[in-house]
């Protein structure tokens, strides 16, 4: 573990020592900018084509509180959204011409860890509120940042949960996967070491590259064997061929999964392969209080479906961005 924050720590310098953009002066005139400015609160938000959910709850408490509150302070908010990627580098552009904007406040999204972490550097420098939905590494948050805030718990805290409904379920011996991005084998090694404080036996693991399209030579290694569940670190995607390539193989033991596959999206996705599988969510639909239903109610209202977790953390971001100015 210490090599892998290790490795994010010198990416982010190298990221700093490499960009050749005066952040000071950045944040200098944001912060007069600020000063002066009695318009728009302007937040810009990240966020990909695939899934609307969180866009569609942040946009949600945006009118709320531009129509039901006045707005904050007096003044509205106002969004720009901007496409998010896969890949720092491609999206980079971007987020540099976000944070060189000082009308600019708050930067919400950054659906993965990989393209959170190195974007929080630049946020941070440039005195720009960060809220990322998703992210789950360690070293989100590890630097000490006064801009960076972590929405959801880290893998830490993931990890020792899984483990426990793992040891309350009865599973005893759990194959580990896990793809071969950082959040997930983080998660994975995390998740290992709580197992084994559990007493739980690890009959095998095994990782894998979440690009690829066939994982039955993998799986070959192992369902011959006897074990009670499977423990699957990955991003959507990946997770979905390899569950239904397991279904397909007749592994058809349950799978602990991440709460990267807590979403809507991929429960259409996985579709029937996907029974018996346990993931942890940072949301609760069922949740009888009345600031949920409320939610629930207006986002029904709004876009005739039922909110997710991806929706829930949008409008929560917006909203404790608002409670927070005020």
């Amino acid at each position: 573990m210490k090599m892998q924050f290790c490795g994010w720590l010198i990416a982010l310098l190298l990221l700093l020592a490499g960009c050749n953009v005066d952040y000071r002066d950045i944040a200098e005139r944001r912060l007069e900018y600020a000063k002066k400015n009695k318009g728009d609160i302007v937040i810009a938000v990240f966020w990909g084509i695939s899934d609307n959910n969180y866009i569609n709850g942040v946009i949600l408490a945006v009118e709320e509180i531009n129509q039901h509150r006045g707005g904050l302070l007096g003044r509205n908010i106002k969004l720009l959204i901007e496409q998010d990627g896969t890949d720092f580098d491609l999206i980079k552009p971007a987020i540099r011409r976000i944070a060189a904007n000082p009308k600019v406040t708050a930067v919400l999204g950054h659906e993965l860890s990989k393209v959170a972490i190195p974007a929080s550097v630049v946020y941070e420098k440039s005195h720009i509120l960060f809220l990322p939905p998703f992210s789950t590494v360690k070293g989100l948050t590890a630097h000490n940042f006064n801009y960076v805030f972590r929405m959801v718990p880290a893998n830490q805290i993931m990890a020792e949960q899984m483990a426990n409904v793992a040891a309350t379920l009865g599973y005893q011996k759990i194959v580990t996967l896990y793809a071969r991005d950082e959040s997930s084998r983080e998660l994975a090694f995390l998740f290992e070491d709580a197992a084994i404080r559990q007493g739980i036996q690890l009959v095998h693991n095994a990782s894998f590259f979440g690009k690829d399209s066939n994982y039955r030579p993998i799986i070959s290694q192992f369902n011959t064997q006897q074990f009670n569940a499977i423990f699957l670190s990955s991003e959507s995607e990946p997770a979905v061929r390899m569950i239904k390539q397991l279904r397909e193989m007749a592994v058809n033991t349950p799978i602990l999964g991440t709460d990267a596959l807590s979403s809507d999206r991929f429960k259409e996705q996985v579709g029937i392969a996907g029974n018996k599988t346990i993931v942890p969510t940072v949301y609760n639909a069922t949740a009888d209080n009345i600031l949920n239903q409320q939610f629930i109610i207006n986002y029904q209202d709004k876009y005739s479906e039922l909110p997710d977790v991806s929706a829930a953390q949008g409008y929560d971001a917006v909203m404790l961005f608002a409670n927070t100015v005020q």
